[in-house]
């Protein structure tokens, strides 16, 4: 692709004048427009009448820079020598690993042939979704890539998605997120990482394996699987707040707790954020004993938010609102660290 710039004159009836006399260089009077082409397509972007600048050009051109042109890029090696364009180029590798052909399956005998949809065209289609209907998706997708001859039915794709496992995804995230941040490309807050942790229910399609396979929470109105009317799962993701990219994500069983589900994300980010200073933020369900004594043991500054009851003793004592505290562990308290031995839901 060939970026460029240029500068026309305004009409005589608009010309701007200091003193009585022209503006000479490019001025007011000069009106930029952006060009960018490749072998197919143009696009010119009037952008005012600045100077050129390194600022001027990321917003000439960011705005237009969509998803189908880094999935075009990355589906057809385009190299380029920007360090976003490394990443890019260095996360195509990896979808098209041995390794993700084989985590990808349910089945041995899937994704052997090289068929139309295989097993890293589907993984780019999930990654680069953005669309309200299958059928749009599909052709925003074939025509991203230059390929909408080889478009596929809405019935193929729901064929080749039976056969996808689904835990790849939670592979990949972990592989980018460890690509990401061995660049200089991430923001900083005062030369920290601020990430966040949180937990939500989502609703997932209706029927009995997803009632089997994600559970249900007991209740007045529900006492057996055939009173359920909508199935959830445990959602928790560790998202980092300022560059706005989740570092690991699960679903698991509704009555899952939060806290087991954090430290899960912790010890799978590990090793990613192994050399970064990083600010862990989070609401008032993660604020336990445990997970306060781990955070300090991979030297993570943190702030979360407290419950009413939140060492209420220790906070009683305070003479100001801002000091350390000092929080002695019982026998009760330890209680709560067996499940970094045995899971609990």
């Amino acid at each position: 692709m060939y970026l460029d710039e240029t500068y026309f004159t305004k009409t005589k009836s608009k010309l701007a004048t200091k003193d009585g006399k022209k503006l000479r260089g490019i001025s007011r009077n000069k009106i930029g427009v952006g060009v960018a082409c490749n072998e197919t397509k143009s696009i010119f972007i009037v952008t005012g009448t600045s100077k050129p600048s390194r600022k001027l050009t990321k917003e000439t051109y960011s705005k237009h820079i969509a998803r189908s042109l880094v999935l075009f890029m990355m589906m057809n090696d385009v190299v380029k020598s920007s360090e976003l364009s490394e990443l890019f180029c260095d996360f195509n590798t990896i979808i098209h690993s041995d390794e993700v052909n084989d985590l990808c399956r349910k089945k041995k005998c899937d994704f052997t042939r090289n068929r139309n949809m295989n097993f890293y065209s589907i993984i780019y289609y999930f990654i680069f979704r953005n669309r309200t209907t299958t059928n749009a998706e599909l052709t925003h997708f074939y025509s991203s890539i230059d390929r909408f001859e080889k478009r596929i039915s809405k019935q193929a794709l729901n064929k080749a998605i039976r056969k996808l496992n689904p835990n790849v995804f939670t592979y990949l995230i972990n592989q980018f997120a460890s690509i990401y941040y061995s660049t200089s490309l991430p923001k900083k807050y005062r030369d920290h990482l601020l990430i966040a942790e949180d937990g939500t229910y989502i609703e997932i399609p209706y029927n009995m394996l997803n009632i089997n396979e994600f559970q249900f929470a007991l209740g007045s109105h529900v006492r057996d699987m055939f009173d359920v009317k909508k199935v959830q799962s445990k959602a928790g993701g560790l998202y980092d707040v300022t560059n706005g990219l989740f570092i690991d994500f699960s679903l698991k069983q509704a009555p899952y707790s939060e806290t087991p589900l954090a430290f899960e994300h912790l010890y799978r980010t590990k090793e990613v954020l192994e050399n970064q200073k990083v600010i862990y933020l989070a609401d008032r369900n993660y604020g336990s004993a445990e997970i306060i004594s781990h955070l300090e043991g991979l030297r993570y500054s943190y702030v979360i938010r407290g419950k009413s009851n939140f060492y209420k003793k220790q906070v009683a004592s305070m003479e100001s609102d801002d000091e350390w505290i000092e929080v002695e562990i019982d026998e009760n308290g330890l209680k709560d660290f067996d499940f970094l031995q045995k899971p609990r839901n």
